[in-house]
């Protein structure tokens, strides 16, 4: 199996300090794929450097073989709930039209062809009856799978989802889970960053254990070993002597932009 993701060499900083340091990996296509670490891993970061969002110091990655503006409209991204300005007016179908933006050029508006892909995606994600109202009056599940929709709208191969799972109730995840293994038997892969370990193996064929550095990666029943996961959730020592060391000799660092 072909890798759908395949990262070398990727090195992060914020301020002077490291977020990711030299990580590698590949994961194969036509998977679910967990990224899993305790908080200020780096997990979001590796997300955002994916799809644009932030630009790293160091490091190459390509999706399907092709850098990301030849595959750009491949790869959906789902962000935090929290970046979201939820005041904002504007509907649930309007969300999820934007799915369809990326497709349109600048001067032309969606066509019934746009519009039967939108109702497909809203009825995917179960938010057809939620379509006319303002995205201040869901709830977190239901925020959840608008975004989940707009994805589902853009028609991409890859959905890097930056955790899908937090904040809504069980019901939800575990729909969302069922129509993310529907996606995956049709062709997709699917990334997500997940913090709920217990349900690794029975939510993800394949899991990336990171906290800074990459600590484990392969199938979810090989990798969740105790050895790996003590190794994962005691490293946050070691990267908080690197943020100290880092900032100690920032007059050697370059600005990270």
């Amino acid at each position: 199996m072909s890798a759908a993701i395949t990262v070398n060499n990727l090195n992060v900083r914020y301020n002077y300090a490291p977020v990711l340091s030299d990580i590698s990996l590949s994961i194969p296509e036509q998977n679910m794929a967990a990224i899993i670490g305790p908080n200020g891993a780096g997990k979001s970061s590796l997300l955002k450097s994916l799809v644009g969002l932030i630009k790293p110091d160091s490091g190459e990655f390509s999706f399907f073989g092709a850098n990301i503006e030849k595959q750009r409209m491949n790869i959906a991204y789902v962000a935090q709930r929290q970046e979201v300005d939820w005041d904002f007016p504007i509907t649930v179908r309007e969300v999820v039209e934007m799915g369809r933006f990326g497709h349109l050029s600048w001067w032309q508006r969606l066509d019934k062809k746009d519009s039967r892909i939108v109702d497909n995606a809203m009825q995917m994600a179960g938010v057809t009856n939620l379509q006319n109202r303002q995205i201040s009056e869901l709830s977190g599940g239901q925020q959840q799978r608008m975004f989940v929709a707009r994805a589902l709208a853009q028609q991409a191969n890859i959905y890097l989802l930056d955790e899908p799972f937090a904040g809504i109730d069980v019901s939800t995840e575990k729909a969302l889970v069922e129509l993310f293994k529907k996606l995956v038997k049709q062709g997709a892969t699917i990334v997500a960053v997940h913090h709920d370990v217990s349900t690794v193996k029975d939510y993800f064929d394949y899991a990336l254990l990171l906290n800074q550095y990459l600590i484990a990666q392969g199938k979810s029943t090989d990798v969740l070993t105790d050895e790996n996961l003590k190794k994962t959730y005691t490293a946050q020592e070691s990267v908080q002597d690197s943020y100290n060391m880092a900032i100690k000799q920032k007059q050697k660092w370059p600005i990270h932009d």
